[in-house]
């Protein structure tokens, strides 16, 4: 099935790049009728498409990629994400000072330091916030 998507994105000078089980296809040439052969190849193999997963972006739009945010300048850590690390970050900061229920403050500084971390492979700025609260949940 990768081969056979392969050899359709070059015959039409389109960019296929694979990422664990995530396809993603760019390029002026990426149309409807694209997806539609997609799509036949797909299914001929027994897979499926996503259909929330599946979206085409126009020219200049912002695209979520395997999560993160693609624009022509630059990759970016997505709104999702953002929202998530300032909701779990609210979390931490009312159980950080609190060492009644040590399992609980554990738990969510290690979800936090964990997405902080994952994000910064995307935005490096997200590695001195992991530091940042790694350091105040040890001296605490």
């Amino acid at each position: 099935m990768f081969h056979q998507l392969k050899c359709l994105s070059e015959s039409k000078e389109i960019t296929m790049t694979v990422f664990v089980d995530d396809l993603t296809f760019s390029g002026n040439k990426v149309t409807r009728q694209f997806k539609q052969q997609v799509h036949k190849i797909i299914n001929q193999n027994n897979q499926t498409m996503h259909p929330k997963k599946t979206v085409l972006y126009k020219v200049g739009a912002t695209k979520i990629i395997t999560g993160v945010a693609v624009n022509s300048t630059s990759i970016l850590v997505s709104n999702r994400h953002h929202d998530s690390i300032r909701s779990d970050m609210v979390r931490w900061v009312a159980v950080k000072q609190d060492n009644s229920m040590p399992e609980l403050k554990s738990a969510i500084t290690n979800k936090l330091l964990g997405k902080l971390n994952s994000q910064a492979q995307v935005e490096p700025r997200f590695r001195d916030k992991a530091r940042s609260v790694k350091t105040a949940s040890n001296s605490t």
